[in-house]
């Protein structure tokens, strides 16, 4: 093994590839870029002097700039991000709410039952000894009949909160709460107590029984 022709061949190799070239090549780039940064430094003397020829000529007049449109921009841009965060938020929030509301729905209802749930869970939170469930059941009218409903006693037909229009097949054709029909914004804030039970039953598609002769509205001491 001749060591020397071994070291000669190498550099010959290096010299013929123009390693050595590039090495020089990017040491005086870095170099010359490090001279250059310090050329315009703010601490240097072209720095300093660039600076107060800046400042000289960079006269803003407060006074001429449309301050009320720039905020008027900057609300803007703050509504628009709120309202994608709000959709998003609000989407996903509808998506949840509406995958409990359709849980457990049975194919069909009585309204008898219900109305003994709803007197039951009402009779947790208030004393309703000796007061009865306001119910008000109208007349079949274009195969379909209007039943208005509150837990809260004595309220008149249109002062119920709860409105529901049920055809002859027993299926639910219209929910109104607050003498509104049902909304997405009223789901994504939750639903409860009655109006979660007949949205359930509205927006499954089952049935809703009329069984007057089995309702009662009376709050009896069994609650």
């Amino acid at each position: 093994m001749n060591l020397n022709n071994m070291v000669n061949e190498a550099m010959q190799s290096i010299k013929e590839e123009g390693i050595v070239e590039q090495i020089v090549r990017k040491k005086i780039e870095k170099t010359l870029e490090s001279i250059v940064d310090d050329a315009f430094s703010s601490y240097s003397e072209f720095g300093k002097s660039l600076k107060e020829a800046v400042k000289a000529n960079l006269n803003v007049d407060i006074s001429r700039l449309d301050l009320p449109s720039y905020n008027t921009l900057v609300l803007q841009v703050i509504k628009e991000k709120l309202d994608v965060i709000t959709h998003t938020q609000g989407v996903e929030k509808l998506k949840h709410q509406m995958d409990e509301l359709l849980a457990d729905v049975k194919p069909e209802y009585k309204l008898s039952e219900l109305i003994e749930k709803w007197k039951e869970s009402e009779s947790e939170y208030e004393e309703r000894d000796g007061e009865e469930f306001s119910l008000h059941i109208g007349d079949s009218s274009y195969s379909s009949t209007w039943v208005h409903l509150d837990p809260e006693p004595d309220t008149e037909k249109y002062q119920c909160r709860y409105a529901i229009l049920i055809r002859d097949d027993a299926t639910v054709s219209c929910l109104k709460i607050d003498d509104k029909e049902i909304n997405a914004k009223k789901i994504m804030y939750g639903l409860v107590g009655p109006g979660k039970d007949l949205f359930k039953i509205y927006a499954h598609g089952s049935k809703l029984l009329i069984d007057k002769d089995q309702v009662d509205l009376y709050y009896g001491n069994d609650y």
